[in-house]
């Protein structure tokens, strides 16, 4: 069995490093051109990157523009925390069923009084049809 973190993931990843939270008129040039910078990382360069401030999508699309028809497939997925449930509770609801995230982090619209997290899960295998 190989290492979770060697194992390649294809995402798309914008080429712009942000050392803020992007504007709403950021967000929508990022959304807009995402899918124009597919990569293949391991979860360890993908979440570097994430660290470095650089937006991505977890999914790969063809032809390259982000729409739901377009949608080739991924292999990990982020469940996004905005308030109701501290980190270490989701981790122990985590180990409990036994479903372990790969990488976690504190998003950059956080606060003191309201802590936000995202975590990744991967999948052994990808998955490329909204069938499965």
């Amino acid at each position: 069995m190989r290492c979770a973190y060697l194992i390649k993931h294809n995402v798309s990843l914008y080429n712009k490093q942000y050392k803020y939270k992007p504007t709403n008129e950021e967000i929508k040039e990022i959304s807009g051109n995402i899918a124009r910078f597919p990569r293949t990382l391991s979860v360890k360069q993908l979440a570097r990157e994430v660290i470095y401030g650089k937006a991505y999508c977890l999914a790969q699309f063809y032809p390259q523009l982000r729409k739901n028809e377009n949608w080739q497939g991924q292999s990990i997925f982020a469940l996004d925390f905005d308030s109701g449930i501290a980190f270490d509770a989701i981790l122990r609801r985590c180990n409990e069923y036994r479903q372990y995230p790969y990488y976690a982090y504190k998003t950059n619209n956080r606060t003191e009084e309201r802590t936000r997290f995202r975590i990744w899960f991967q999948t052994k295998e990808p998955i490329s049809s909204l069938d499965t």
